[in-house]
Parts: structure tokens; C-alpha cells; sequence
């Protein structure tokens, strides 16, 4: 099988841990071949590195991005799909809903057509940016039978909507209050395999958070987590990041550089993510797979996301899920090392060490993309 993977998300949306920590887990499927859809080969390898998985091969998408004209567009994608047959097609990572041209997915396909009918797409920028990054799908749904939505962001927008037909959906929770989708432990297997081989840093700093308050709802949890860093920075142990330009305050640091310090914390704090109902998954495995435990605050919906892992839930439900103003008292007083291990001890941990427990569940995925 030759299966097309798009990210129709707009050049414009940053997101921290792309691309390779989406496409990582194809290489848990050696006998299909994959194609990624980039804006540039040279600059994803520039700045991602040549790791993507051996199956896995970059198209060149400058022809497509280029040109301001519908037909050499349309033009650039017939090849594609003449060159290599494709059998299936991916979406990774739309935008969120609000982003979607009237910010309703049922009326979507219908703005995309008035704009695609006409000779050239708009000149104004942050509309064509979108366009550019979700017509292929909107184009080559009616060439490709068979499309997969692999969601990153409960917020998404939902293909199967947009171009009003079925579409397989997949996410990292196993079930979902706002997504009917099957399971694909993407997330975990991503952070598992850059754990490997990875060295042990010390421990330098006791606790590690950044934060963005890129939307107005997110300023509760500013508003919720202000004292403690009024409290606690004085620190030089504890590291608060915030990038809140409303009030002028941007201390954040580039990824790689958070990266290097989750690898030398022992405590980080994880909340919801931007719809409440929800919780950040990825910066929850990414911290403990550097042996950067997560605390959670009490009533974030984290529960969900560790249905696959009981005994770690317990661990949560009993001493890591806490109030914010115990942040300082938790991170003093629960003896780190153990902590850790007792975690790591759990048979749900030891599952997520071997590729095999990954193998079995991509069950639903395997059914999908072979038949």
C-alpha cells in the first residue's frame, strides 16, 4: 500500500513537537509504504534532522505552495497521485475549528469552493495559508477512496464534516467525550523511541513549567498559577516560563531548550489543554519518559487519557494529582526517587518499554490500512 500523509495545518501554526512525533509510529507498519507532504525537504531536515522512518519518504510540495494559480495546483497534486497510486490518505493535525475559514466545519467545503473556482487563490495572507494547507485533502478526497483523520487536538476540526463523507478517525485517548475514534499510541510510542539511548542527566533543577496564554480562556489558569510563581521563583531550582503578551511577559524558551530542561527536572506540572474537557497528553509523556514527573491539578480530566494504564491512574488519583497552592509542599516533600520508581515500577510502564505492546495496539490501524 502507498498511503499520502498530510499535515493540513497552516505554515503559520507553530506546534512544538512536530512533525516527526506524529509520524514516528509508522515504522511500526514496515510493509506499507508512507509519503509525507512538506512545504520543503530541505528545511524540515534542516530543522527535524533525516530521522524520519526508513518507510517513510519527504515529497517536495514547493511546486504546489508556490504557485498562486488553481490549475498548476490541481495540476501538481493529479501527478502526485499518477506517480505513486495512492491507496490511502492521512490527515495529521488540522487546524482547530475556530481557524477553519466561518469556523464551522459543515460550511467549510463551501467557502473552499467559492474561493477555488476562481482563476487564483487570495492574496491576503493568513486566508491563503489555510487554503493552501487543507486543499489537498479537500481535492484528493475525491480521488482517494479511503481517508484517515489522526487527531492531535480534541479542538480539531473533523474531516469527515468537512467533506461530508467517512472518514476513520484515530487518537491517542482511548475513547473520547468529543471524539468516537480508535485507539493509536502514537504519543507514547514517540517519546519511548527517542528515550532510547537517551543519557541520564543529573538532576539539577527541582521543577520545570512553561506556559502560553495564547487564548483568553487560558488566563484562569495564569490567574490560578500566578501566586505560586510569585512564591517559588525566587528559586533558582524552580523555573517558570510564561509567554503572556497581554501583560508584556515572555520568558520562554525555544523547544530544544525545554527539552534539555525537563531532561535535568524532576517535577513538572501538566493542566488541561485548551478545551477543558481535555488533558495534554503529549507534555505528559514527553516529561515522564525524561524522567520528569508530571503533577496534575485536581479535577484536570486525566483520567481518560491513562485508561490504558490503571495502576499508573491509582498513583494519580492518590498523591500526584494536587492543589495548586500544594505545589511548593509536594515537590519538597515527596522523595523524588521513589516517586519515580514507583511509577516505573508499575506493570503499565514496563508495557510501554517494548515495541511489542505497541504492535498489538495498533490493531485498529492495521485493519484500516490493509484493507
Amino acid at each position: 500500500m502507498n498511503i499520502l500523509i498530510i499535515r493540513p495545518r497552516s505554515v503559520f501554526a507553530r506546534v512544538e513537537y512536530e512533525p516527526i512525533h506524529f509520524l514516528k509510529w509508522t515504522e511500526l507498519d514496515p510493509t506499507n509504504n508512507y509519503f509525507f507532504l512538506v512545504k520543503s525537504v530541505n528545511k524540515v531536515i534542516k530543522k527535524y534532522g533525516n530521522n524520519f522512518p526508513s518507510n517513510m519518504t519527504l515529497i517536495e510540495g514547493k511546486p504546489y505552495f508556490d504557485t498562486e494559480f488553481i490549475a498548476e495546483k490541481e495540476f501538481f497534486l493529479d501527478n502526485l497521485l499518477s506517480t505513486h497510486k495512492f491507496d490511502k490518505l492521512i490527515a495529521v493535525h488540522t487546524d482547530i475549528r475556530n481557524n477553519i475559514m466561518t469556523g464551522k466545519e459543515d460550511v467549510t467545503i463551501s467557502s473552499f469552493h467559492e474561493y477555488f473556482t476562481a482563476e487564483k487563490i487570495p492574496t491576503f495572507t493568513s486566508h491563503r495559508l489555510v487554503m493552501d494547507a487543507q486543499y489537498p485533502i479537500i481535492y484528493l478526497a475525491n480521488k482517494i477512496a479511503d481517508i484517515a483523520h489522526i487527531y492531535v487536538d480534541p479542538q480539531e476540526a473533523d474531516w469527515s464534516k468537512i467533506l461530508n463523507k467517512s472518514v476513520k478517525k484515530f487518537y491517542f485517548y482511548k475513547t473520547s467525550t468529543s471524539i468516537v475514534a480508535d485507539y493509536l499510541p502514537y504519543a507514547e510510542y514517540s517519546f519511548f523511541r527517542e528515550s532510547q539511548g537517551t543519557l541520564l542527566l543529573e538532576k539539577s533543577n527541582d521543577f520545570v513549567f512553561g506556559f502560553k496564554v495564547s487564548r483568553p480562556e487560558r488566563e484562569h489558569f495564569y490567574n490560578l498559577i500566578k501566586p505560586q510563581i510569585d512564591l517559588l521563583e525566587v528559586h533558582k531550582s524552580i523555573k517558570f516560563m510564561i509567554d503572556y503578551k497581554k501583560i508584556k511577559i515572555n520568558d520562554t524558551v525555544n523547544r530544544l531548550t525545554y527539552k534539555d530542561l525537563l531532561n535535568k527536572s524532576k517535577w513538572t506540572l501538566v493542566i488541561n489543554s485548551y478545551e477543558y474537557s481535555h488533558f495534554s497528553a503529549i507534555r505528559f509523556w514527553d516529561a515522564l519518559f525524561k524522567k520528569c514527573i508530571p503533577l496534575t491539578l485536581k479535577g484536570a480530566p486525566y483520567a481518560e487519557m491513562l485508561s490504558q494504564y490503571p495502576e499508573i491512574l491509582k498513583i494519580y488519583d492518590e498523591y500526584l494529582s494536587i492543589n495548586i497552592e500544594d505545589l511548593n509542599t509536594t515537590i519538597r516533600s515527596l522523595n523524588y526517587e521513589e516517586t519515580l520508581q514507583k511509577i516505573y515500577d508499575t506493570s503499565d510502564w514496563q508495557k510501554l518499554q517494548t515495541s511489542k505492546w505497541y504492535l498489538t495496539k495498533m490493531y485498529d490501524y492495521y485493519t484500516w490500512v490493509n484493507n
